[in-house]
């Protein structure tokens, strides 16, 4: 099947550092080998001459297996030769295999045991409990540590410091996300030396509260538009009159939150809701009176959470807070510099190193010492890189953190672009590993404006039928959002169907998709069909997985589909997409 427009766009342009934006099934594998391919049959470079980061072992072990099939299909016999050698010493690896060449090739410089090894999960988690518990030991027992005393005593409690390890063990792994962590430790307890409201309403922890009252805040709005609309249909100006009000006070609110915290203080702790009352001369049936005061309830109901969550001290009360907070902060970080200090000894006495080791000992090695997260300065090794690599690609790119992403920055080339990002950030779920989607996003939306830079969208999938895509869009247009899934899902997000399936004789999808919703919480009894006796009562997962297996084969059975479902649906992405239809079960 000859390639896209888009596909042949990523494959053959070269001089621009390049995002393509893959969709699921968009061929972004075939894709990338085919462009490391025509750098090696163009004689643009050699194979070792690329970098290509992927992140799975499996992943690199296939995308080599690709590239030595395409090679010794497309490559006359002296240059197939040749470039099959070079293969072997290929950068063709996790990003973690990629860093543990470079610390071994210069360990001396960071002073480790050659012969180091990494460790496995339960073996660090171990020595982690070791080293804190010797931490703690060590800080009771120092005279004038009141700092420490007053830390564990308030984050502690009567069982036990296990609160407390906690705390520290996850403020240090964050850490080791950001590309320099002591430094990045070092400035936190500064967010809390605040002098006046001013500097208050500037502060990033107080963003993080700004958003959350913002959610609460577009509920009410909404909730008293419906209730002002409901109220104008049936014609009864009382109720309409007070939606109106509320309306007026909630944009007020909407429109101080980014502008004076202190005013937003005031006009919330000020303002009285108007009670809800209407004269025997309006006509209103008991069901719409019903809705109207459902509505102005939860609307109070969150204005009351508000109050109770954020502002049940003055701000006065607040800043008079800053100096013990700071220095509760400023313990923390003490205490979690102080760990990850003594956990690196005791690894190193050991000569062991975890994943993020080898992350920040690369770093290490490529960053000159005088670098910061905001000025990274390429060391003589990372000079050298540069020089090696005539292109660095990278897959799965929406599941990088920061460390990662400094280290291929100091490695890209400074005099022409050199790079080749993959992904999708609809695919994102390693935000639990510490992964940075705000990485992929920022380059999403900057590469389009950006003279160097371009992005590719593949937004053709050639994996599923158009009846399957079409539910997909159908669904995820109306629940991915900025807010829930770092972008919204228009026209450009959307998937497209790349494949024209013959005719099947076969069962095959030619009406609207079949969707299951099933609660996981809940019991669910399924029955094979071919074994009445082979009934089965499962949860959770192994609820939706006997499920499935079950649907399978009734559909393999060509078994009649008869199912309690409403009317089909219809969904304009952007007025743009045409026609989504869905069935909903």
């Amino acid at each position: 099947m000859p390639w896209s427009a888009q596909q042949q766009q990523a494959i053959n342009t070269y001089d621009k550092n390049i995002l393509v934006a893959a969709a699921a099934g968009s061929g972004k594998t075939s894709v990338l080998v085919e462009r490391v391919i025509q750098r090696i049959v163009n004689k643009t470079c050699d194979i070792n001459q690329i970098l290509v980061v992927t992140f799975t072992n499996a992943a690199a072990a296939e995308m080599r297996e690709r590239i030595a099939s395409a090679i010794t299909e497309k490559l006359s016999d002296k240059d197939k030769e040749r470039q099959l050698v070079l293969l072997n010493a290929s950068s063709i690896s996790t990003l973690h295999a990629f860093c543990q060449n470079i610390i071994r090739q210069y360990f001396h410089q960071l002073g480790l045991d050659p012969k180091f090894r990494l460790g496995n999960p339960q073996e660090i988690e171990l020595l982690k409990l070791d080293v804190l518990e010797e931490l703690f030991e060590t800080n009771y027992d120092k005279d004038n540590n009141e700092d420490f005393l007053e830390f564990t005593d308030t984050y502690g409690n009567e069982r036990g410091d296990d609160s407390t390890y906690d705390i520290i063990l996850k403020l240090y792994e964050y850490s080791r996300s950001q590309p320099f962590p002591l430094q990045w430790l070092k400035a936190l307890p500064s967010y809390f030396q605040i002098n006046n409201a001013d500097e208050l309403n500037d502060c990033p922890w107080l963003q993080i509260i700004k958003d959350n009252i913002k959610d609460g805040l577009n509920i009410a709005i909404d909730n008293s538009q419906k209730m002002y609309q409901l109220a104008t249909d049936l014609n009864l100006p009382p109720y309409a009159d007070i939606a109106s009000e509320d309306l007026a006070f909630l944009y007020d609110l909407n429109n101080l939150i980014d502008t004076s915290w202190q005013e937003f203080f005031n006009l919330i702790n000020e303002f009285k809701f108007k009670a809800l009352r209407i004269s025997k001369k309006f006509s209103v049936n008991e069901e719409d009176k019903a809705t109207i005061s459902a509505l102005r309830d939860e609307t109070k109901k969150i204005i009351k959470q508000l109050k109770e969550h954020y502002f049940t001290q003055t701000i006065e009360d607040t800043l008079s807070d800053m100096p013990q907070l700071y220095k509760q902060a400023n313990s923390l970080c003490n205490i979690t510099i102080e760990f990850s200090q003594a956990f690196s000894k005791a690894k190193n006495e050991r000569s062991l190193v975890d994943f993020s080791d080898l992350e920040h000992f690369t770093l290490k090695l490529l960053a000159e010492e005088n670098s910061t997260a905001e000025k990274l300065i390429p060391s003589p090794i990372a000079q050298t890189l540069q020089e090696k690599y005539v292109e660095i690609m990278v897959d799965e790119y929406q599941d990088t953190n920061g460390v990662q992403e400094a280290i291929l920055n100091l490695i890209a080339s400074r005099t022409k672009p050199n790079l080749f990002f993959v992904g999708d950030v609809k695919q994102s779920i390693y935000k639990f590993r510490l992964a940075e989607p705000e990485l992929f996003l920022a380059k999403y939306h900057q590469y389009p404006h950006e003279e160097d830079c371009l992005r590719i969208d593949l937004a053709q999938n050639f994996r599923s039928r158009k009846e399957i895509l079409d539910g997909v869009n159908f669904i995820f247009s109306q629940i991915m959002t900025t807010k829930a899934g770092e972008l919204s899902y228009g026209k450009d997000e959307a998937l497209y169907c790349g494949f024209d399936y013959p005719q099947s004789e076969f069962l095959t999808l030619k009406s609207p998709i079949e969707l299951t919703l099933l609660d996981k919480q809940q019991k669910l009894t399924l029955t094979d069909n071919d074994d009445s006796d082979n009934e089965d009562t499962v949860q959770g997962f192994q609820a939706e997985a006997k499920y499935i297996a079950v649907r399978i084969k009734e559909l393999m059975n060509k078994q009649p589909l008869v199912f309690d479902y409403c009317e089909p649906h219809t969904c304009d992405l952007n007025h743009d997409l045409g026609e989504q239809n869905s069935q909903r079960i």
